[in-house]
Protein backbone atom coordinates (compact mmCIF):
# COMPACT_ATOMS: atom_id res chain seq x y z
CA UNK A 1 0.00 0.00 0.00
CA UNK A 2 2.86 2.33 0.64
CA UNK A 3 4.77 1.61 -2.67
CA UNK A 4 1.50 2.54 -5.26
CA UNK A 5 0.62 5.85 -2.78
CA UNK A 6 4.78 6.86 -2.75
CA UNK A 7 5.02 6.72 -6.60
CA UNK A 8 1.86 8.50 -6.69
CA UNK A 9 2.82 11.53 -4.56
CA UNK A 10 5.96 11.68 -5.98
CA UNK A 11 4.80 11.79 -9.60
CA UNK A 12 2.08 14.26 -8.94
CA UNK A 13 5.04 16.80 -7.68
CA UNK A 14 4.99 16.32 -4.02
CA UNK A 15 8.01 16.93 -2.24
CA UNK A 16 10.05 13.87 0.02
CA UNK A 17 9.04 15.03 3.34
CA UNK A 18 5.41 15.48 2.63
CA UNK A 19 5.87 11.91 0.97
CA UNK A 20 7.25 10.49 4.17
CA UNK A 21 5.29 12.16 6.54
CA UNK A 22 1.99 10.26 4.29
CA UNK A 23 3.95 7.15 4.62
CA UNK A 24 4.33 7.36 8.48
CA UNK A 25 0.61 7.56 8.80
CA UNK A 26 0.17 3.42 7.90
CA UNK A 27 3.12 3.07 10.55
CA UNK A 28 0.93 4.92 13.45
CA UNK A 29 -2.11 3.46 12.53
CA UNK A 30 -0.65 -0.73 12.47
CA UNK A 31 1.50 -0.26 15.62
CA UNK A 32 -1.86 -0.36 17.99
CA UNK A 33 -3.39 -3.09 16.06
CA UNK A 34 0.04 -5.46 15.87
CA UNK A 35 -0.20 -4.95 19.92
CA UNK A 36 -3.91 -5.62 20.43
CA UNK A 37 -3.29 -8.86 18.12
CA UNK A 38 -0.44 -9.66 19.38
CA UNK A 39 -1.93 -9.32 23.44
CA UNK A 40 -5.28 -10.96 21.94
CA UNK A 41 -3.39 -14.15 20.69
CA UNK A 42 -0.28 -14.66 22.60
CA UNK A 43 -0.73 -12.50 25.75
CA UNK A 44 2.06 -10.48 25.05
CA UNK A 45 2.78 -7.78 27.63
CA UNK A 46 1.77 -4.85 25.73
CA UNK A 47 2.75 -1.78 28.59
CA UNK A 48 5.99 -3.03 28.68
CA UNK A 49 6.72 -2.73 25.26
CA UNK A 50 5.72 0.43 25.20
CA UNK A 51 7.74 1.33 27.90
CA UNK A 52 11.09 -0.81 26.62
CA UNK A 53 10.91 0.26 23.16
CA UNK A 54 8.70 2.97 22.16
CA UNK A 55 8.89 5.39 24.65
CA UNK A 56 12.67 4.26 25.09
CA UNK A 57 13.35 4.59 21.13
CA UNK A 58 11.06 8.01 21.15
CA UNK A 59 13.84 9.28 24.33
CA UNK A 60 16.51 8.24 22.26
CA UNK A 61 15.61 9.43 18.82
CA UNK A 62 14.91 13.26 20.83
CA UNK A 63 18.67 13.21 22.00
CA UNK A 64 20.24 11.55 19.05
CA UNK A 65 17.96 14.79 16.99
CA UNK A 66 18.94 17.42 19.63
CA UNK A 67 22.26 17.66 20.28
CA UNK A 68 23.66 17.37 16.62
CA UNK A 69 21.17 20.03 16.03
CA UNK A 70 22.71 22.38 18.43
CA UNK A 71 25.93 21.75 16.70
CA UNK A 72 24.44 22.97 13.75
CA UNK A 73 23.20 26.35 14.79
CA UNK A 74 27.16 27.01 15.35
CA UNK A 75 27.86 26.60 11.94
CA UNK A 76 24.68 28.62 10.20
CA UNK A 77 26.30 31.11 8.74
CA UNK A 78 28.78 28.80 6.90
CA UNK A 79 27.50 25.43 5.22
CA UNK A 80 30.55 23.99 4.01
CA UNK A 81 32.48 20.91 4.90
CA UNK A 82 33.40 22.27 8.17
CA UNK A 83 30.08 21.59 9.34
CA UNK A 84 29.18 18.27 7.59
CA UNK A 85 32.22 16.75 9.43
CA UNK A 86 31.32 18.74 12.55
CA UNK A 87 27.77 17.70 12.67
CA UNK A 88 28.59 14.62 11.35
CA UNK A 89 30.90 13.72 13.96
CA UNK A 90 29.13 15.22 16.60
CA UNK A 91 26.08 13.12 15.43
CA UNK A 92 27.74 9.92 15.24
CA UNK A 93 29.67 10.24 18.96
CA UNK A 94 26.63 11.18 20.52
CA UNK A 95 24.36 8.35 19.23
CA UNK A 96 26.94 5.83 20.02
CA UNK A 97 27.43 7.21 23.43
CA UNK A 98 23.43 8.17 23.50
CA UNK A 99 22.81 4.25 22.98
CA UNK A 100 25.31 2.32 24.68
CA UNK A 101 24.19 4.53 27.64
CA UNK A 102 20.19 4.40 27.16
CA UNK A 103 19.40 2.07 24.69
CA UNK A 104 21.22 -1.23 25.93
CA UNK A 105 20.32 -2.80 29.03
CA UNK A 106 22.69 -3.08 31.87
CA UNK A 107 24.00 -7.25 31.60
CA UNK A 108 24.55 -6.24 27.66
CA UNK A 109 26.47 -3.66 28.10
CA UNK A 110 28.69 -5.50 30.71
CA UNK A 111 29.06 -8.20 28.26
CA UNK A 112 30.41 -6.03 25.69
CA UNK A 113 32.77 -4.02 27.79
CA UNK A 114 34.27 -8.07 28.40
CA UNK A 115 34.28 -8.79 24.93
CA UNK A 116 35.92 -5.57 24.09
CA UNK A 117 38.32 -5.65 27.20
CA UNK A 118 39.01 -9.44 25.65
CA UNK A 119 40.12 -8.02 22.20
CA UNK A 120 41.63 -5.31 23.33
CA UNK A 121 43.88 -6.99 26.12
CA UNK A 122 42.83 -4.46 28.59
Amino acid sequence: MILPVTYFLLRSGASPEIVLCVNIIPWVIAIPIRLVLLYRYCKFPILSYIKKVILLGAAIAILCFFIPYITHTFFINDAGWREFLAVGFVSFTTSVIIIFTIGIPKSIRLQIIGKMREYFKF
